[in-house]
């Protein structure tokens, strides 16, 4: 898949790899209300460099709930909604007194797009993002992909796994980050953080509405961090996603809207 990429960054030039990057909020400025790391894409990299871009390394930086956010998009037909922590405030009477809904934050991909790489109607193009778990019912098949990246720092690399659930008609969204520690410097992708990207039983049971917006959530297993977005009328705890170990070359930051 990594020879994949690479071959098709050939085709492509920097402005247009930053262009889609941008489209799903890589360089934006964003408070969830909590601030959140931008995610960034390097802006003058030469055909090596934007080669290992095209495959996430090089200087290529993003958090997971960037990442959540992706596989959102990818789920709501393309659609992305800006993420938030908090559904509603309540006072001292356990009375309503303010509330969130669902707002639009752009479509970076077209429904067509974003309904082959579920691998809907027939097309297979992306089996690994196609994933049921042997051990569950088929209400809770879900799709994943998983990755593995090199940090910069020595030989450490973070295992990632990202997806949706259930698969054929997507309720909740996710992004799995297990860094690279002492004991385990490069974790693989498949091994530690796949069976983390489980759906949980019942995950998106209570929904009632296929539009997705996006939460945060962190596991209880020490260094394992787990972000879920979730669909509308609930919400998660929050968490800061990781921070970048390294500058990179970027366009500047900016204030997104809709697009």
């Amino acid at each position: 898949m990594h020879t994949t990429f690479v071959l098709a960054s050939e085709q492509l030039t920097n402005q247009q790899l930053l262009d889609v990057t941008n489209r799903f909020g890589f360089q934006c400025e964003s408070q969830i209300p909590l601030t959140v790391t931008p995610s960034v894409f390097p802006a003058d990299a030469d055909s090596a460099q934007l080669a290992m871009s095209s495959i996430g390394q090089y200087t290529v930086q993003t958090t997971p709930l960037q990442m959540a956010q992706v596989a959102q998009a990818i789920a709501n037909d393309g659609q992305m909604m800006t993420p938030y922590l908090i559904d509603s405030i309540v006072d001292a009477d356990n009375q309503v007194v303010r509330t969130n809904s669902p707002t639009d934050a752009g479509k970076p991909i077209s429904s067509e797009t974003a309904s082959k790489l579920r691998c809907h109607d027939g097309i297979r193009g992306l089996p690994a993002l196609r994933h049921r778990h042997d051990d569950g019912p088929a209400e809770h098949c879900g799709g994943r992909k998983t990755g593995t990246a090199e940090t910069g720092n020595g030989d450490r690399a973070n295992a990632w796994a990202v997806g949706f659930a259930p698969a054929d008609s997507p309720r909740i969204a996710f992004a799995v980050l297990v860094e690279g520690d002492d004991n385990d410097p490069t974790p693989h992708s498949g091994d530690v953080a796949g069976p983390i990207a489980r759906a949980p039983p019942g995950s998106g049971a209570a929904v009632s509405t296929p539009r997705m917006t996006s939460g945060a959530g962190r596991g209880a297993r020490g260094r394992y961090t787990l972000l879920t977005p979730i669909a509308q009328g609930r919400h998660g705890r929050g968490v800061e996603g990781p921070r970048p170990r390294q500058r990179a070359t970027s366009s500047p930051r900016r204030s997104c809207a809709p697009s």
